[in-house]
């Protein structure tokens, strides 16, 4: 165990760090409360252990025969944080959000967007490298817990900021903030991912 936990370090700091799924659970922490972040937590954790099984099982390895596929993978992860980015500051320019309505963010989508991430993969693939003939079950509960306390976490400040989200001047303050953070992420996922493809030429 102790060689893994220099894998573990990894992917605590790639998982409390500001990122896409923290904004995703931060948000919905403070427009639906504890009902919204649990639905968001689990689809989010459903999608990471969904790309953990593919690249336990090789699937990684696609991207060394097909040319461009991480790089395919990461642009289709940018449109997609783009499109939630602009949904969510459009919501502001169009409604005052004063009556509580949340920007409805697909489970499903959520959960395939952690396939699309190239960082992602790199980082599953580093643990599951990192574990050696460690039992998978035991590599799947730590990289479970791990994922899961940083999303609390995250949660947790959603709730924390609920109070300043309730004023619709804290609402349009809050989802500008957190749309751009979204369009941030996603211009440099797809600056990342264009790099990955002239990589490849």
């Amino acid at each position: 165990m102790i060689e893994l936990a220099p894998a573990v370090g990894l992917l605590v700091v790639a998982a409390i760090t500001p990122g896409p799924n923290n904004v995703f659970v931060m948000t919905a922490a403070m427009q639906g409360g504890i009902a919204q972040a649990f639905k968001t937590i689990i689809a989010i954790i459903s999608g990471s252990l969904v790309l953990f099984v593919a690249a336990y099982v090789g699937l990684d390895t696609i991207d060394q025969r097909v040319p461009y596929f991480r790089a395919a993978i990461g642009l289709l992860g940018s449109l997609y944080l783009g499109w939630l980015g602009i949904s969510l500051m459009r919501s502001v320019t169009h409604n005052s959000r004063a009556d509580g309505k949340t920007v409805q963010r697909s489970s499903l989508g959520l959960a395939l967007f952690q396939l699309l991430n190239p960082k992602g993969w790199v980082l599953v693939s580093v643990f599951l490298a990192a574990g050696g003939q460690i039992q998978v079950l035991t590599l799947v509960l730590i990289f479970s817990a791990v994922i899961s306390g940083c999303l609390f976490t995250w949660a947790l400040a959603g709730f924390a900021l609920s109070n300043l989200y309730a004023t619709s001047r804290g609402r349009r303050w809050i989802d500008w903030t957190m749309g751009l953070a979204l369009l941030l992420f996603s211009t440099l996922l797809a600056l990342q991912s264009l790099q990955m493809g002239n990589s490849t030429t």
